[in-house]
């Protein structure tokens, strides 16, 4: 959890880094050994595969072993199982000119015996070594919150910094071990993008320039590919079956304007929610990001589309569909959006540059400084209806046509066949073309709001998603945060392995049409959005301490403070069936409680909303 407080005029956070048993070489080590100890990357993301343990002394490669006696194999096994941390922490990145404070857990994982601990910490003068224990208890007692490494992180300058925290500890019987932490951290000036963010926009950008190289590749292919039929279009091709294929084209061409008029229609029904919400602007709004989410909704359904006609077609036609004509219809979709996203990216883009003042009403046809504007124009001006859909509707459908040339010739009614085909399957996808587009605009626009109220972290496939870690934070709880949907839940404090029971939802920072419209979805938190469920005890209505949440990528953090002061909280880990708390167990009951929400309809839940609070 993070909290936050002040130091001689220096703003101080505070943050525990956990030790996870999967991180650590321990043979036959018991799950009482594994109480009290968790790691970031149970909270964030999926559990990591067991680590494999680390060879001692290894000898030179090809070099004669000699078998070890059952006293050497004992002493290499207690040797590298003793002593548990995290190979690596970060520290984050924080602003140059403020102090950070974060608590790394060494656990002696001894069961019967203490130790003695020494510290050290090398590296720049930025890091330092704040605090230390000087004795561990054997595990057998259990984790011990207050024996907790202290490191200040006080950059002076913007960049990555490296240290090494090198742990010894020494047993009553004489035995002892080392063990080498990396600290890293990094720091910006305030108010400037991170170095993530940097790194971030430098990997997009390059991504940008090879999939633009790639897209005008194989354009260029297919483009030498139709020239070659066109040429030979006249050739021993009959005019009936020719006719034929261009009325097939026409009603193909209808197909595709339908495809691009309901997603536009998904589009404007959203924007339209958003009208009657007076959104108040943050500190934070930034319209780049804004955008690049609004191309981020129209690029998830344009991929989800062109796959789903492209095996469409193959599954109506059969084996023999020409593999051009699959290639040009699922190339055609994505074409269509790429090239208005584009277009309206870098029309939105000149507006906020020309208006850095200006806050538009938030319609979805005009762009300024303010993020929902520029949002909702990015999307309405990639997909609207006009001359630029009907181009790339009839381009779309001349070049299947063409791809057909050389079936039209040898199996004339087979090349007929297939145009009738894609016709009926992109007419088949108009529907969940416009289901998939709102679910999408919606779900993209509160994660605008999030990233802005809660802020930003880097997924391990280096996307931005929501920092949940802020979301476990009591005191963004009481009034919500905009963005996020927070689920309220009953469960049993006793019987932890009874499902939970959802009483209630919140979306704040929306109109209430929209809130209602995520809400009335069949499996609606089932959509990539951020979630936070809050707990409750069954038949009280006492607060429950239990928190979960999931980002977008489907990430999980918890907290669960189910216990008493001084002992170890498990209702997770029984959520889970398992009888005694290990990071395992809690991740498995922090994942199956959200399978269970998830799961939950919540058109009869009750909703609240903050539509009617505004001013």
């Amino acid at each position: 959890m993070l909290s936050a407080g002040r130091d001689n005029g220096c703003v101080v956070s505070k943050r525990r880094v956990w030790v996870s048993a999967y991180e650590i070489t321990q043979p036959q080590l018991g799950a009482a050994d594994n109480v009290g100890m968790s790691d970031p990357k149970e909270h964030q993301h999926k559990s990591s595969p067991t680590s494999a343990p680390q060879q001692v002394n290894p000898q030179p490669e090809h070099a004669p072993v000699a078998a070890p006696s059952p006293d050497q194999v004992n002493r290499l096994l207690a040797s590298s199982s003793r002593i548990g941390a995290p190979t690596t922490v970060d520290l984050g990145e924080v602003d140059i000119g403020q102090t950070s404070h974060h608590s790394v857990n060494v656990a002696n994982l001894d069961h019967d015996k203490p130790a003695v601990m020494h510290a050290e910490l090398e590296g720049p003068p930025s890091l330092v070594l704040a605090g230390k224990p000087t004795q561990l208890r054997p595990s057998r007692d259990g984790f011990d919150p207050e024996q907790m490494i202290d490191i200040a992180f006080e950059p002076t300058a913007k960049g990555r910094v490296v240290g090494h925290l090198r742990v010894s500890l020494q047993w009553t019987d004489g035995s002892h071990e080392e063990k080498a932490i990396e600290i890293r951290g990094a720091a910006h000036a305030f108010d400037q993008p991170t170095i993530a963010e940097e790194e971030a926009a430098q990997r997009r950008s390059a991504d940008e320039k090879s999939e633009a190289a790639e897209r005008a590749r194989s354009e260029a292919a297919l483009d030498r590919q139709i020239h070659e039929q066109e040429q030979a279009r006249d050739l021993h091709v009959d005019q009936g079956p020719m006719h034929g294929l261009e009325a097939r084209k026409g009603a193909l061409e209808a197909a595709w304007k339908d495809l691009y008029g309901a997603r536009s229609e998904a589009v404007s029904t959203v924007s339209q929610e958003m009208v009657k919400y007076r959104r108040k602007a943050s500190p934070q709004d930034d319209s780049s990001v804004a955008i690049k989410l609004a191309l981020a909704a129209l690029d998830i359904v344009t991929a989800g589309i062109a796959g789903a006609i492209a095996d469409g077609v193959k599954a109506a036609a059969g084996d023999d569909v020409p593999k051009l004509l699959t290639t040009l219809l699922s190339s055609g979709v994505k074409e269509g959006i790429k090239l208005g996203g584009d277009a309206a990216k870098k029309g939105v883009a000149s507006a906020v540059a020309a208006k850095p003042a200006e806050h538009a009403s938030a319609s979805g046809n005009e762009a300024s400084q303010d993020p929902q504007a520029a949002f909702f124009a990015t999307e309405v001006g990639a997909v609207e209806m006009g001359d630029h859909a009907n181009q790339v509707s009839n381009r779309g459908a001349q070049r299947a046509a063409d791809a057909l040339i050389p079936t039209l010739r040898t199996r004339p009614e087979r090349a007929l066949a297939l145009m009738d085909h894609a016709a009926t399957v992109v007419s088949r996808n108009v529907p969940p073309a416009k289901s998939e587009q709102l679910s999408s605009t919606r779900s993209h626009w509160l994660q605008y709001l999030a990233h802005t109220n809660a802020g930003t972290l880097e997924s391990e496939s280096g996307e931005a998603v929501t920092n949940t870690e802020r979301l476990l934070s009591p005191s963004t709880q009481r009034d919500g945060i905009d963005g996020v949907i927070d689920v309220k839940f009953r469960a049993n404090l006793a019987r932890a392995e009874e499902p939970v029971e959802v009483v209630g939802v919140r979306l704040n920072g929306v109109a209430k049409g929209f809130a209602e419209s995520i809400f009335r979805k069949q499996l609606a938190l089932q959509i990539p959005m951020p979630l936070r469920a809050i707990g409750e005890v069954s038949a009280t209505n006492a607060k429950l301490p239990i928190i979960v949440v999931r980002d977008e990528a489907g990430a999980i953090r918890f907290d669960d403070d189910t216990a008493p002061a001084g002992q170890t909280s498990d209702w997770l880990a029984r959520h889970a069936g398992e009888l005694h708390a290990t990071p395992g167990g809690e991740l498995r009951g922090a994942r199956r409680l959200v399978d269970e929400i998830a799961q939950t309809s919540l058109k009869d839940i009750s909703m609240e909303n903050d539509d009617d609070a505004k001013p």
